[in-house]
Order: C-alpha cells, then sequence, then structure tokens
C-alpha cells in the first residue's frame, strides 16, 4: 500500500530530510517547504491552492500539478527537476524564483 502526505490548514510544514513515501505529495493550503532532494519522495506533487517551496540544491520530484491559485517557488541557486509541469486550464499559477527559471517546454 502506498504512503502519501497531504498537507493542508494555514502554517508551513517543512521537510528537511530525503523520503521514500510513494503514494504523492498534496498541498490543499498552507506551505509545504521542501528541504531535501528527494523530500518529496517518489510520486507526483498536487498544488491546490497553497504553495511548494523547493529549497534544496536541487529537488527532483514525478510530475507536478498546479491547480486553483497555486505558488511554486525555487531558490536562488537551485534546481527543480520535475517530469512534468501541468497546470489545469484556466488556472493563474504564480512561479516565484529568485533567478530566472529555464523552461525547456509547455
Amino acid at each position: 500500500m502506498a504512503t502519501s502526505l497531504l498537507k493542508s490548514g494555514n502554517g508551513t510544514w517543512q521537510l528537511g530530510n530525503n523520503n521514500s513515501y510513494s503514494g504523492g505529495t498534496t498541498i490543499d493550503a498552507g506551505t509545504l517547504l521542501v528541504n531535501a532532494a528527494s523530500g518529496v519522495g517518489v510520486g507526483s506533487v498536487y498544488v491546490n491552492g497553497g504553495q511548494a517551496n523547493f529549497a534544496a540544491t536541487s529537488a527532483a520530484v514525478g510530475n507536478v500539478y498546479l491547480n486553483g491559485g497555486s505558488t511554486i517557488g525555487v531558490g536562488a541557486t537551485n534546481a527543480l527537476g520535475a517530469a512534468n509541469l501541468v497546470a489545469t486550464s484556466g488556472t493563474m499559477v504564480t512561479l516565484a524564483a529568485t533567478r530566472p527559471l529555464p523552461i525547456t517546454s509547455l
């Protein structure tokens, strides 16, 4: 059975170590601060109106789905490797970065 992580409610949760859960990560509200390269385990990340901040030097994740007013942040010297970055139709998404974000395909 796959284990997943659900972040709901205000406030900030921090994932400071690598994780191996495989059921995906869902952020419904508040902020999830990822300080480890494999902090969100294996699987997709769903940001549903909350905020995901990838502060690890190089974070690798599966698919990232952005819905309803989502924000995704990447630190100044960091890289985020996502299999796919998908925003649902009609969704305004904020990409917060302290340096230019290279976008290789849409």
